[in-house]
């Protein structure tokens, strides 16, 4: 008799919990965020990381930007692959190394993540995600730019400008793609149009 109440009330609770999210957007929002993280962090720790990609990729391209752009200019650099990364050089002397934790991809998965667990159509993230990444990518590259020319003209500003300067400016522009998505770019889907004007 008790196994029969206690199924009961379990039933009862589950019913009631499933109510409880189904009605609460943010809720369900927030799940979404730790299943999509959970299975980011599995992926990246299990698969890619291991096989270092696309972190060797992404540190690449970013350091090979970044020369290119201040050898348009007149500076004379060139990449080199070193255990931490890839350097930038001048006159054999690094200047930056572009490491793993500087290549963008956490900035870039946050970005897209929270694009993705967004209840927009599957169209308009197919368009606004890699729009964003590019973006970013190419505030991630002006970043390379800029702390390789403090290297070279005010080194003393390097440390500061890496640590704080471009993590607020990086997160901070995150931040206002995220409001340009959810505020401007976002369109409801059918079924949320029909809900706000019942």
């Amino acid at each position: 008799m008790e196994l029969v109440s206690f199924t009961s009330t379990i039933r009862r609770l589950i019913l009631m919990s499933s109510r409880i999210i189904q009605n609460n957007p943010t809720l369900i929002f927030i799940i979404k965020a730790i299943v999509l993280l959970m299975l980011w962090f599995g992926v990246y720790e299990g698969f890619l990381r291991p096989l270092q990609q696309p972190d060797r990729f992404l540190i690449n391209i970013t350091a090979l930007a970044g020369q290119q752009f201040l050898n348009l200019f007149g500076y004379s650099l060139h990449i080199e692959a070193v255990s931490e990364g890839t350097a930038i050089l001048m006159e054999d002397e690094a200047l930056l190394i572009i490491a793993a934790n500087c290549n963008g991809l956490a900035v870039f998965s946050l970005f897209a993540g929270f694009v993705l667990i967004f209840p927009r159509q599957l169209i308009q993230k197919i368009v606004f995600i890699p729009i964003g990444l590019l973006f970013l990518f190419m505030l991630n590259v002006a970043r390379v730019v800029v702390l390789t020319l403090c290297q070279i003209y005010h080194p003393d500003w390097l440390d500061f400008n890496h640590k704080y300067t471009f993590t607020i400016l990086i997160y901070a522009a995150v931040f206002g793609l995220w409001m340009l998505w959810v505020n401007k770019l976002a369109v409801p889907t059918i079924t949320q149009k029909r809900l706000a004007t019942a």
